[in-house]
């Protein structure tokens, strides 16, 4: 027959493991919660939108400049 501390250590350690999964838990939900990247869809697609329009303005102009 158990002793009283033994199923105390039972218990304990239930409430451990109960702890140590709610802690995990909290982890992974705060780790989904990360971004991953600091620029949303519609400013990335402002932004690749400016630099290929200043290229675009920067390349016509050395081709007007290099044909006389």
């Amino acid at each position: 027959m158990p002793t009283g501390g033994t199923s105390g250590s039972r218990l304990h350690a239930r409430f451990h493991f109960r702890y140590k999964l709610a802690s995990i838990d909290k982890l992974q939900k705060d780790i989904g919660q990360i971004r991953t990247w600091p620029f949303d869809a519609q400013i990335l697609e402002r932004l690749v939108a400016i630099i290929v329009t200043v290229v675009a303005i920067v390349v016509a102009h050395y081709i007007q400049v290099a044909l006389p």
